[in-house]
């Protein structure tokens, strides 16, 4: 055969005729779906699932209240700082812009704080009403969860009252029991995704040191002390230690500390 006659023959690789096997074969690999197992609960009220337990309250969720009877009526917040029980959600409708609240919490405590749409703190009066008028933080705008066989109470830090909510009742909703009956059985609820790998970080912490201790003064300073056009007293010492207890997690308690010793040297 001349070499004229190799260029004609066309080039390529061996083909075998038949379905004959080489020995040769692709494993393929099974894929297994999970089957999602439906919150028929949280459908029911637009993806907002429950909360019983504190470890899951974290700081800058999203949450609503709804009276334990799960009848979908929600804690409603007025204008005037005053709460109402909102009316029932007859569709499977999420909680309503005033039926939803912020989450005020560091990681190291149990206790947290609730901001409401108007921007003021949830807190207790003297009448052992709740209302939403501060624009700081004290011990009367501090709650802790209480739960037992998967039902849950909030509890004010400052007065020990259970929130109430009875849903037949048309008056000023009251912080007032001591004892946690049927009425002070509430069901918290979240839109935040179970189990998201979600940075909870308060906004706060992440800011420079300096303005790191300046937001947290102003945030925990008596809501009766007016701040407009003045100074903030806050330790103007070395501020690396702030830097360092954002990485040990001992954030808080150092602000604290530096806090306290502010104070202490205005008297010395």
């Amino acid at each position: 055969m001349s070499s004229s006659d190799y260029a004609n023959i066309k080039k390529g690789g061996f083909k075998l005729k038949g379905k004959i096997s080489l020995g040769i074969t692709k494993k393929k690999k099974k894929v297994i779906e999970k089957k999602k197992e439906i919150d028929h609960d949280a459908e029911s009220r637009g993806g907002w699932r429950r909360l019983t337990l504190t470890k899951d309250i974290r700081g800058g969720m999203d949450v609503a209240f709804e009276c334990g009877d799960f009848s979908k009526h929600f804690l409603y917040s007025q204008d005037n700082g005053k709460f109402k029980i909102g009316p029932v959600h007859e569709d499977n409708s999420s909680p309503d812009p005033e039926e939803i609240f912020t989450i005020i919490k560091a990681p190291d405590d149990v206790a947290f704080s609730i901001k409401t749409g108007y921007g003021r703190y949830v807190g207790v009066n003297a009448n052992k009403e709740l209302v939403a008028t501060a624009e700081a933080i004290s011990e009367r705008e501090r709650f802790e969860i209480v739960s037992e066989n998967n039902k849950t109470a909030i509890q004010n830090v400052a007065t020990g009252g259970f929130l109430t909510m009875n849903r037949n009742s048309d008056g000023q909703v009251l912080c007032s029991s001591l004892v946690a009956k049927e009425f002070e059985m509430i069901n918290i609820r979240t839109n935040s995704v179970l189990d998201q790998t979600v940075d909870l970080t308060p906004v706060e912490d992440k800011l420079s040191s300096g303005d790191c201790e300046t937001s947290y003064v102003k945030m925990y300073q008596h809501s009766r002390v007016d701040l407009k056009n003045k100074h903030i007293c806050v330790d103007v010492g070395d501020r690396k230690v702030i830097e360092k207890a954002k990485t040990e997690g001992t954030l808080h308690s150092t602000l604290l500390d530096r806090r306290m010793k502010t104070k202490s040297d205005r008297y010395c």
